[in-house]
């Protein structure tokens, strides 16, 4: 089954960033990305209601949002039998182990501190493939 991956994050330049970084690790696989939680959360349960095939099987969800925290939608897609089965991985910049057992508490399946080397981004993305799919490598 071919992966599909949402990357949520408000930050225009980390997504800049993050699509750069798949582009090098993994270039045939469905990324989309999103710069708002609201707007993520209304695709994804769109996504949903038309087609589970659509529904993204990864979510990298960025921890601190203005409109509503990543939080508050790794709640909301592990409340519902439809979204519960999407891997939600958290990325922050916050090392704070609050945030951290609080993410998983929730539900998250990992959390990543945001790095910012590009070098340090695309081997988090390979540990990412790595989780989903054992050792991989994508040409």
């Amino acid at each position: 089954m071919p992966v599909k991956i949402m990357v949520i994050d408000d930050s225009f330049v980390d997504l800049t960033l993050i699509k750069r970084a798949f582009e090098a690790v993994a270039p045939n696989v469905s990324v989309t990305y999103c710069d708002d939680g609201v707007d993520a959360l209304k695709r994804i349960k769109d996504n949903v209601r038309q087609s589970k095939s659509n529904t993204p099987n990864i979510c990298l969800l960025d921890l601190k949002m203005p409109r509503i925290s990543g939080l508050d939608i790794l709640k909301e897609l592990k409340s519902h039998t439809d979204t519960q089965f999407i891997s939600i991985y958290m990325l922050s910049s916050s090392d704070n182990p609050e945030d951290i057992k609080n993410s998983f508490d929730m539900g998250c399946n990992g959390y990543f501190q945001k790095p910012r080397r590009r070098q340090d981004l695309e081997l988090m993305i390979q540990s990412l493939f790595n989780l989903w799919e054992g050792p991989a490598r994508f040409v």
